[in-house]
């Protein structure tokens, strides 16, 4: 699946906000593709020598399985950040 242009645009917005979350971060990696019916998300970031990756599909369109999976992601890097102090 070859991604338009406003989907790449979309991807790199949505993917912006892991940037608050991770720093440095090195690199991020999106793979969208189809699995039947139902479209695929893999987003890959890397920082500060670990790797983290969330997949997620949706029936409704490839937007919406992009915004599960970064979300998804958000919020294994929120979890990972430990205890704040209060």
């Amino acid at each position: 699946m070859h991604p338009s242009d406003p989907l790449r645009t979309y991807v790199a917005h949505r993917a912006e906000r892991l940037r608050g979350l991770l720093e440095p971060l090195l690199g991020a990696r999106v793979i969208l593709s189809l699995d039947g019916f139902e479209n695929v998300a893999d987003v890959t970031v890397e920082a500060g020598g670990l790797t983290h990756s969330a997949r997620e599909t949706s029936n409704a369109d490839i937007y919406a399985a992009v915004d599960l999976a970064i979300d998804k992601l958000a919020a294994q890097l929120r979890g990972s950040e430990g205890p704040r102090p209060s």
